[in-house]
């Protein structure tokens, strides 16, 4: 995708509320050895779909047998190399 084709979507995104720019402290630039340079800006999910996305991660969670904290093993390949 091209950095317009983003911009565009993210303009989209906010003007249907799923969207919205996360106020930000401060300046609106930082300093670096180039000179000042604008920070990122930061999103968040709008205020109506916020709920639906926390919900549905707890859904999940609660099928996966909660949030126990353990973690799944990491399962490596063996890796057969020709001659």
């Amino acid at each position: 995708m091209t950095e317009r084709q983003i911009r565009s979507a993210i303009r989209v995104l906010e003007e249907i509320g799923f969207l919205d720019r996360a106020l930000a402290s401060g300046s609106k630039y930082q300093a670096t050895e180039d000179g000042l340079q604008r920070k990122p800006i930061r999103f968040m999910f709008g205020a109506e779909y916020a709920p639906l996305f926390i919900n549905a991660n707890r859904r999940d969670a609660a099928g996966r047998g909660g949030n126990s904290g353990a973690r799944r093993p990491v399962l490596r390949k063996r890796c057969v190399r020709s001659l």
